[in-house]
């Protein structure tokens, strides 16, 4: 599975995102054990994806992405990890 996210400005520091990825994980896990982990990926610099991250119960994993480029520009990015019982 892979997402992106998306919000207007307007709805920002709202808790919009956090739910949003928290419902995503519920139907994952109540996917009878089909779904072993999940993890995503953002910029450094951009905490607030990282913030939806740690509020949504991911855990900072220990491999981490190589730099990517984004607009001419070579950026480094993180990675959080969540591991579903089975």
């Amino acid at each position: 599975m892979n997402w992106n996210t998306f919000c207007y400005k307007k709805y920002w520091n709202q808790g919009y995102a956090t739910e949003a990825v928290k419902q995503i994980f519920k139907l994952a896990e109540e996917n009878n054990g089909k779904v072993k982990t999940m993890f995503a990926i953002c910029q450094n610099d951009n905490k607030s994806s990282e913030r939806v991250m740690i509020k949504s119960g991911m855990k900072k994993s220990i491999e981490q992405p190589k730099p990517k480029e984004y607009n001419g520009v070579y950026k480094e990015r993180i990675k959080y990890e969540l591991y579903f019982k089975p």
